[in-house]
């Protein structure tokens, strides 16, 4: 996909067209069980670091755009796009405020779903 608009980018990536996931076709609940946690959370972090940083370029915007709109210094922004492996929300919310956009919080527990806007 080059050079999508946000709204062509997330539409692909709802509809399972970004690929990017080298371990995605690993379904079976036996082997996931077999790779440690620590690698199941890089792999995540990973993906997350990857989907901000094409959704950064969706938007049309550089490194430098997303910290003087955040806040935060351009490194930081490169530390994020390069998958931390731990990343503090306050930073996350920072950068997704640099893109001009937010996120929200799903919580579910049993019956009951709760959704959160993080600002």
């Amino acid at each position: 996909m080059n050079n999508p608009t946000p709204d062509e980018f997330l539409n692909a990536a709802n509809e399972g067209l970004v690929d990017h996931r080298p371990y995605e076709w690993i379904t079976d609940p036996e082997v996931l069980a077999t790779i440690p946690a620590r690698s199941r959370r890089r792999r995540a972090s990973h993906e997350l670091a990857l989907d901000l940083a094409q959704l950064r370029l969706a938007f049309g915007l550089t490194q430098t755009d997303v910290a003087a709109a955040s806040g935060r210094p351009q490194s930081v922004i490169s530390r994020i796009e390069r998958a931390p492996e731990v990343i503090q929300l306050a930073t996350l919310i920072a950068y997704l405020n640099g893109l001009g956009a937010h996120a929200k919080l799903v919580i579910e527990r049993d019956d009951a779903t709760y959704d959160l806007t993080l600002t």
